[in-house]
């Protein structure tokens, strides 16, 4: 019975042992067939804002800049700004002396009121006095004549009587013939008496006059704009384009004498401001006009502004040596600012400007290792959640981004496969 129990002892841990090796061997053979198994990651399809920019530097310029010029020559009457002033939308900033004008215009009506009188009496011409002084005229040489002819009958007949002598006969005879030409000429000096009112006449007068009439109208334009005003809210500049032989801004005082068209200041706006840049010759032909800019400076820290490229150079601005690369200049304008805006924005502050260059706010981005490529086409594949065969899909690649390639061709929600 010992013998029995020990033998039954003895098969029981023979068992128990070759259970345990059996497992050690069969878990070794799984672990080894997974470990040659090559893992697949899997990629659930989003969507994402990408963005791409491209940064600048430049400086705030006036949006707008209107030169202030002398209206007519004269002396400046009263000088009522100073330079980096701020002034309002029409406040008069310069009042000029108008005697040289008035003396003008009072010259130039009279003219006026001559051209008039002339106007009207061609209008009335044949009925005027020198039309009839010339037919007066005409009339009593023709009735000297007429007399003359009279007597010459007479004497002609006495002579054939024996009554008168012949000397009186040829006397009357030259006066006839002198009448005659006296005749002539008073009718030769009607017709040019009549020939002054005709068509060229009356339209050189009609000329005269409108010539005139505008003269009268400027000088009087001019005298209305006496007080030269500001034509928008801004801060007065250097005025720019002046002749270097004129009075400098600083040297326009009351009494200086300037001539018409002279540049005296510059208003420059404050309601609205630009970005002058330059930008390098390779990144040239990625802007164009009506690109979103976003606008900050270290002057106005905290206060952003927003702009569009207004315009971009054809042309390189001049380089002091001919290795350097072509620039560009790029100009950025703004909207109208608020007032915070307009109080902490001046002219001539450094701005840094961040152009978008490209933005997508729905935009696909993989991997480059979830992207095949066959005989130039871009492929993905797709995994099947219910255990079928992955099959592969068509895709588009687009921009190349920090994180990954933007591609078109996807739906969110699809499942890539990742190697």
């Amino acid at each position: 019975m010992t013998n029995f129990l020990k033998y039954r002892k003895t098969l029981c841990g023979t068992g128990l042992l070759v259970l345990v090796l059996t497992m050690l061997v069969g878990r070794w053979y799984l672990h080894d067939d997974q470990s040659r198994i090559k893992p697949v990651n899997t990629l659930e399809v989003t969507t994402q804002a990408i963005t791409q920019r491209l940064s600048l530097v430049g400086r705030i310029e006036p949006g707008t800049l209107s030169v202030v010029t002398a209206s007519f020559d004269g002396s400046i009457l009263q000088k009522l700004v100073e330079e980096g002033q701020r002034v309002e939308r029409d406040q008069v900033l310069i009042r000029l002396d108008t005697t040289d004008v008035e003396i003008r215009m009072r010259e130039a009506l009279a003219d006026k009121l001559k051209a008039v009188r002339v106007v009207q009496d061609m209008e009335t011409w044949v009925q005027g006095q020198e039309v009839a002084r010339a037919r007066r005229a005409l009339a009593s040489a023709k009735l000297g004549l007429n007399e003359t002819e009279r007597k010459l009958v007479e004497t002609r007949t006495l002579l054939d009587q024996g009554i008168v002598a012949k000397m009186e006969l040829d006397a009357l005879v030259q006066q006839r013939q002198a009448q005659q030409l006296d005749v002539a000429a008073a009718a030769a000096e009607l017709q040019s008496a009549l020939d002054k009112g005709g068509n060229d006449n009356r339209q050189i007068a009609q000329m005269e006059l409108a010539n005139a009439n505008a003269k009268h109208a400027t000088l009087q334009k001019l005298l209305e704009r006496q007080e030269l005003q500001a034509p928008f809210a801004g801060i007065i500049v250097r005025a720019t384009g002046g002749s270097a032989d004129g009075p400098q801004l600083g040297q326009i005082q009351t009494g200086v004498r300037v001539g018409r068209g002279q540049p005296l200041f510059g208003v420059a706006s404050l309601e609205q401001v630009k970005v002058l840049a330059k930008v390098d010759e390779v990144d040239i032909n990625h802007l164009y006009e009506g690109q979103r800019v976003d606008i900050s400076g270290d002057g106005f820290e905290g206060l952003p502004l927003a702009g569009v490229i207004a315009s971009v150079a054809a042309q390189s601005m001049p380089t002091a040596s001919d290795g350097g690369g072509a620039r560009y200049e790029v100009t950025v304008s703004t909207p109208v600012l608020t007032t915070e805006q307009r109080q902490r924005v001046r002219l001539g502050m450094s701005a840094n400007l961040s152009v978008i260059l490209y933005e997508n706010l729905q935009a696909i981005v993989l991997p480059a290792a979830a992207i095949q490529t066959e005989q130039g086409k871009f492929f993905v594949r797709l995994a099947d959640t219910q255990g079928h065969q992955p099959k592969t899909l068509e895709v588009f690649p687009g921009r190349a981004t920090e994180a990954g390639v933007e591609v078109v061709g996807l739906t969110p929600g699809m499942v890539i496969m990742v190697d």
